[in-house]
């Protein structure tokens, strides 16, 4: 008599929602599993995941393509984000949304943007008010984004991959219920953490570390989740 073997119900396995630039695409790694998120994911015996990171990637990107897939969607058992430096924008051109940064990464910017461009790269970055602003304003829009998964009971774990959260006044810290890693620490941001440890870069000037920096960064996190019950294997 044949045996059956049970297919496993995927439904019923965790499954794990990346999202954030570069550095949680595990640029310039050649093995992705020894990246942070194949790290994190193999630590939960490599559950069903997405990753949406995009290297090169806004904020705008990271929140519109988490928003979209929330509500496309079943509810994922974890959320795991990097945020970006809010130094990078959307363009809309050539029928699509493209990613503007400095080191224009991951897009051409077309001729007739060039000059924009270069008075956007030479004097809006340079302005250290703009940079004030805005991390206010991402400040503001990803604890929306933290409060709706709070709200819906979404175990998620966010950091800042860059320093962004320009907020030296206590008194307008936000409670983020323990689902951001220290984000009003400068040197608890994936960079510099990574800087203030003596990680290497791949590629001097990219920002993008080895899978030495990964897996302790990964290790990190897990043990942040760990100890503030952000995911409980066992439900």
């Amino acid at each position: 008599m044949t045996q059956v073997v049970p297919v496993p119900d995927e439904r019923n396995m965790m499954h794990i929602l990346f999202n954030g630039d570069s550095n949680m695409n595990g640029e310039e790694i050649q093995n992705k599993d020894h990246s942070m998120a194949g790290v994190i994911t193999k630590f939960y015996n490599w559950p069903t995941t997405t990753n949406l990171a995009v290297s090169g990637a806004s904020n705008d990107l990271i929140y519109d393509s988490t928003w979209q897939y929330l509500q496309t969607n079943p509810a994922p058992d974890l959320v795991v984000i990097g945020w970006s430096e809010h130094g990078r924008e959307q363009w809309y051109f050539e029928n699509e949304f493209h990613e503007i940064n400095q080191l224009e990464v991951g897009n051409r910017v077309p001729e007739e943007f060039r000059q924009r461009y270069q008075f956007w790269k030479n004097n809006i970055q340079q302005d250290p008010d703009w940079h004030r602003v805005m991390g206010h304003y991402w400040h503001n829009k990803i604890h929306n984004l933290h409060m709706w998964m709070h709200e819906r009971k979404i175990p998620h774990l966010f950091f800042n991959a860059f320093h962004s959260f320009y907020i030296p006044n206590t008194k307008e810290h936000l409670n983020w219920h323990n689902n951001f890693f220290n984000p009003y620490n400068q040197s608890c941001c994936y960079v510099s953490w990574c800087i203030e440890r003596g990680h290497k870069e791949i590629t001097p000037g990219w920002c993008h570390y080895d899978e030495n920096a990964h897996a302790a960064w990964a290790n990190t996190m897990i043990e942040y989740m760990q100890t503030n019950s952000i995911y409980d294997t066992v439900r």
